[in-house]
């Protein structure tokens, strides 16, 4: 954030920016990379934010809840979608799925 800018600015431009992509753009209708950033287990495997097994209960709801979120996703996409958006969902839930299936609850950074 620049020294410049108020932090009510900063929020005003990120409500604008947030409410561009949902209303203006229909993102959440259009692009399956909408989706990703609420399935994604990036921060329960790459931060030390808790102790290893409130970690592993947070990981394993956020796994539970994985498919719920997957069918509304599914549910909420125009089709058809352009070849570079299947691209996208298919390279971004492809590399989630790998991910889950190799690791268990229990064991988070397991290669």
């Amino acid at each position: 954030m620049s020294g410049n800018v108020s932090n009510d600015e900063y929020v005003a431009a990120q409500i604008d920016s947030d409410l561009f992509w949902l209303e203006s753009a229909e993102w959440s209708l259009r692009c399956p990379q909408f989706y990703a950033d609420a399935i994604d287990p990036d921060v329960y495997v790459s931060r030390e934010y808790a102790p290893s097994n409130n970690g592993s209960k947070a990981y394993t709801r956020l796994r539970e809840s994985y498919s719920d979120g997957h069918r509304s996703d599914s549910e909420n996409m125009r089709t058809p979608l352009p070849k570079t958006f299947v691209n996208i969902g298919h390279t971004t839930y492809g590399g989630l799925v790998s991910f889950y299936q190799k690791r268990r609850a229990g064991d988070l950074r397991a290669g």
